[in-house]
């Protein structure tokens, strides 16, 4: 159990404890660390990255824990069909490439639009290359985390995480052009 459990953590926080249930609950096990103060759930391929925002694959977004109210589908090969009443959107990126300057961006935005009302998920295909690179850029663009503390939070909460090549330029160019856009002013930095 200790090697299936260890391939597929999700540190949870506190909150999402008594929002599990049914079909959704997910075993707990006892945290790695005495002292611990966030348990830590099992389940495949979703991976928690803060109280609000997750990276999974396509299966994942198919059929998303209850607490999921948002799915950012980032996989240029495969759009899916969400389950009726989430806030759902495609923004394809190709897998092994650079990431389109324009569609960071939008998905970006998109992220911070719905961060308040929901709980989100971003997926691709694995759940381990454009997913965990939106999330990276979401946090670096939106939430004012630098690029390389960004990288370790998320590489900490999805083991595997492979962000996309040159994926701290883009970072750098999105917030470039946003700054030319609104008149020098970036927003977060």
């Amino acid at each position: 159990m200790r090697n299936t459990a260890e391939r597929f953590q999700i540190a949870a926080p506190d909150c999402f404890e008594t929002a599990l249930s049914g079909r959704d609950a997910l075993a707990i096990l006892q945290p790695e660390q005495p002292g611990a103060r966030n348990p830590v759930f099992t389940r495949e391929r979703m991976h928690l990255i803060n109280e609000n925002l997750a990276v999974g694959n396509a299966q994942d977004a198919e059929r998303p824990v209850r607490f999921m109210t948002a799915i950012l589908n980032v996989a240029a090969e495969s759009q899916i069909a969400p389950p009726p009443g989430l806030a759902y959107a495609w923004i394809p990126f190709k897998e092994f490439a650079e990431a389109d300057p324009t569609l960071l961006e939008q998905a970006v935005e998109w992220l911070g639009q719905h961060e308040k009302d929901h709980r989100l998920m971003v997926c691709c295909r694995a759940g381990m290359g454009r997913s965990v690179s939106v999330v990276i850029a979401y946090l670096c663009l939106i939430k004012g985390v630098p690029y390389q503390d960004a990288v370790k939070q998320v590489a900490a909460r999805r083991p595997g995480a492979t962000p996309l090549p040159n994926l701290e330029g883009t970072i750098r160019l999105v917030r470039e052009l946003r700054a030319k856009r609104n008149g020098g002013y970036a927003g977060t930095p």
